[in-house]
């Protein structure tokens, strides 16, 4: 059927001369780049946020004045921060050259009967190609013959386990790509067997395209007007629509409605002090008549520029390095400096079981021998350690054996031994959600998720609404609307089946309910989400490149421990932060105040009087505040730090995610 559409001869292939055409007509078998990395944007971005504007502000006044040693320093942190934030961001764009990187150079296409060896990127719709083991799949093909076939579809589905294929099979199209047996994917890589296909989507319009889409796409920022029943709308609804949308851009360019809970709370301060920072000046002014003298003026923009906190960036960049520092002694790499405090504030965390949640390996629990009886091993958690566990002996069928308390006759089968951060997880439930989402059957991920704790334990109890919205496949969560999403009684806490599209919709609609989403991820098909998501966790063991170029932070040991101890670094950071930030605030409202004091003193030409130089202002806001803050920044955490809820994402509105998707 799929050869007949496409107009492929199964025995002889297309002719070079079809080859050709349909490179001109469908474009070559390659992943759009998307215009590759853009250093001029990141720049942008690095300087659009109000606390850099604030400073760029104080360092033009600062020179205009020819204050040349307080503008000296306030541009070295400007440059210094830039510097970092720019060289961070420009290693997370590489997303898509990791992705490229997948595919092979050439593929084995049957042309006018030939086999011949062609450039992967000329591998056509309708081409007949010939796979054998070590091959990686040039597109994504219709099996036609397969002998003995399995491929390693681990970037697509995430399960580390071959995919026995079968050419004769005939399936529904609306399958996920992890169930679709009949099909051999783009990128995946052959481990056993031989077949021949007929290929029926390349380059974008392949499964590993669809990632790629994903990882490009960036909702519009235009606001959507409101419309009656019938699409009608009035016209104040599309002036209310622009003005929102002004109003948006107008924020991201300041930074207050867009990144990490610390990061818009910054921004607004720094608006704020921007505000008293000239508010202080015109006092100064006009308690000297608006003298236009240079005295006056110095007097006035130092009163001013005493409200600007300079030393809290590099306060807070040291502060930040200091925590990745400590983290990588967690299992921890932070490669986004900012999604280190954003940690605390996670409120879900959306996750993949096997490697994760679960070690990825099998122990054996009961074997049973016909005509004797059943074998139980417990408790065991080292697969490969035969001398591990305590065997016990029940003269039954495994049907039949009675499941008991450990040391007991028949011994126990708990699942919940083989995973990895079990008590960690138990702790984190009591204050936060943990969503699985997997690839697995859903009978298996329903297991594991009542025995960690991820479902309650009285699921039965529960009304059946709720019940049914806590586990669902892939397929039912994709068939339903967002209007139907948003109305679920509660989002699945598991998702068995899991595709790339299914994930960002898991994120998406928690970020429509105000959550702060972590996701974390080892294969291809996580990169979408993980990019999507508020702060994105990757595998370091068993991770691919993509997912790790697309993540925030990476896990060294592919452990869910080590994500919950990543959280605790943040809540001890976020905590560290607030309290410095304090302390330098307490300070400048004093040095403020000391100055305005110094207004009701005068000299005989009736002109304020300076109780503090320029350089002393400098000097109490860069060394005397900024010594005391780097100290309460290396605070040790809370005892209760992981018992209390995520901080609040209120003040925060949408999220950076949230405002691309409005």
């Amino acid at each position: 059927m799929v050869a007949e559409e496409l107009g492929a001869n199964r025995k002889q292939g297309l002719s070079d001369a079809d080859a050709k055409k349909k490179v001109e007509k469908h474009g070559r078998n390659e992943l759009e780049g998307g215009g590759g990395v853009q250093p001029a944007k990141i720049l942008v971005r690095q300087v659009a946020n109000a606390m850099i504007l604030v400073l760029i502000l104080a360092m033009v006044v600062s020179f205009a004045i020819k204050s040349w040693i307080e503008g000296g320093v306030i541009s070295a942190v400007v440059i210094l921060n830039i510097v970092v934030g720019f060289f961070q961001e420009f290693q997370a764009e590489k997303t898509m050259d990791s992705l490229r990187s997948l595919s092979s150079p050439t593929a084995n296409a049957i042309r006018d009967g030939r086999n011949i060896t062609v450039p992967t990127a000329e591998v056509v719709l309708g081409d007949l190609v010939e796979m054998k083991t070590g091959d990686t799949i040039p597109a994504d093909v219709r099996l036609i013959e397969a002998v003995n076939f399995e491929a390693d579809e681990t970037l697509l589905t995430g399960e580390s386990l071959p995919v026995r294929k079968d050419a004769e099979v005939v399936l529904d199209e609306e399958l996920t790509a992890g169930d679709r047996i009949n099909v051999a994917f783009s990128s995946s890589t052959v481990t056993r067997g031989r077949a021949q296909g007929v290929v029926f989507a390349t380059g974008m319009c392949t499964e590993i395209g669809a990632i790629a889409a994903a990882l490009r796409k960036k909702g519009s920022k235009m606001r959507t007007v409101k419309r009656k029943e019938d699409g009608t709308a009035k016209p104040h609804r599309y002036l209310e629509a622009w003005t929102i949308t002004g109003t948006d851009a107008v924020g991201r360019f300041l930074g207050v409605n867009v990144g990490t809970l610390l990061q818009k709370k910054l921004s607004r301060l720094a608006i704020l002090l921007l505000c008293i920072a000239v508010v202080c000046a015109l006092i100064v002014l006009g308690a000297n008549c608006f003298s236009s003298q240079q005295e006056v003026i110095i007097y006035a923009v130092a009163t001013g520029l005493s409200m600007i906190p300079a030393s809290l960036i590099v306060v807070l960049t040291i502060t930040m390095a200091a925590g990745t520092k400590r983290m990588v002694e967690r299992h921890v790499i932070v490669r986004n400096l900012n999604s280190l405090e954003a940690l605390g504030a996670v409120t879900d965390i959306c996750s993949d079981k096997t490697g994760t949640l679960t070690q990825g390996k099998m122990v054996v629990r009961k074997a049973w021998i016909p005509s004797k009886g059943t074998y139980s091993l417990d408790p065991s958690t080292e697969p490969f350690n035969p001398t591990a566990g305590t065997i016990s002996f029940e003269d039954s069928a495994p049907r039949n054996a009675q499941t008991k308390n450990a040391g007991e006759k028949g011994g126990s089968d708990t699942p919940a031994d083989l995973l990895d951060g079990y008590s960690a997880l138990e702790d984190y439930l009591k204050v936060a959600s943990v969503h699985m989402l997997t690839g697995d059957h859903p009978g298996t991920a329903r297991a594991i998720a009542l025995d960690v704790g991820i479902l309650p334990k009285r699921m039965h109890e529960l009304n059946g609404d709720v019940s049914d919205a806590m586990v669902m496949t892939a397929s039912q969560f994709v068939k339903l609307s967002e209007p139907e999403v948003d109305a679920l009684p509660v989002l699945p806490l598991v998702v068995a089946r899991c595709t790339p599209d299914t994930k960002v919709r898991m994120i998406e609609a928690l970020h429509r309910r105000r959550k702060f989403a972590a996701m974390t991820g080892d294969g291809v098909n996580d990169s979408p989400s993980l990019k999507r998501a508020d702060v994105g966790i990757a595998m370091g063991q068993g991770g691919s490149d993509v997912a790790k170029d697309a993540s925030d932070i990476i896990l060294t040991d592919d452990n869910f421990a080590s994500i919950l101890n990543a959280i605790e670094e943040g809540r001890r950071i976020f905590d560290n932060i607030q309290k410095f930030v304090l302390h330098l605030l307490a300070e400048n409202i004093a040095q403020a105040s000391t100055l305005l004091v110094g207004l009701a003193f005068k000299d005989e030409s009736s002109i304020s009087v300076f109780p503090l130089s320029p350089v002393e202002i400098l000097w109490v806001i860069m060394i005397t505040s900024g010594m005391p803050d780097m100290g309460l920044g290396f605070e040790t955490a809370a005892p209760d730090i992981m018992q209390r809820p995520p901080q609040s994402v209120s003040l925060s509105a949408p999220s950076i995610n949230q405002d691309e998707s409005n």
